[in-house]
């Protein structure tokens, strides 16, 4: 492995390390968009990750990126995408107590 090697190496691990860093400099984030296509999953869910570049991630029509997109709060407060399902659907609601006659003003006849 030369220097050369070495160094793109590093550089690789420091953008995969920023990509999913939500202390991240946004600046840093949308360079890395534009140059490391394998690393748009990991910014898609970050909430540091600029909306302009959320948005055009989305427009990507990727299914990782997708879902990395519903779990980031940033691009679901902005609208970009909708919050995804929860796992287990919700609890019906509770039935109303069966009426008594009291409540329903009948009466019955005197005997």
């Amino acid at each position: 492995m030369t220097a050369d090697d070495r160094d793109r190496a590093r550089i690789g691990d420091l953008d995969l390390r920023l990509a999913a860093d939500p202390h991240a400099d946004p600046f840093l984030l949308a360079r890395i968009a534009e140059e490391r296509p394998d690393l748009h999953v990991a910014l898609a869910g970050n909430p540091a990750c600029p909306v302009h570049v959320l948005q055009w991630l989305r427009s990507l029509r990727s299914m990782e990126i997708d879902q990395a997109l519903q779990r980031n709060p940033t691009a679901v407060t902005m609208g970009i995408v909708k919050p995804a399902r929860p796992a287990t659907p919700p609890a019906p609601p509770t039935p109303a107590a069966p009426a008594t006659p009291a409540a329903t003003g009948w009466q019955a006849p005197p005997l």
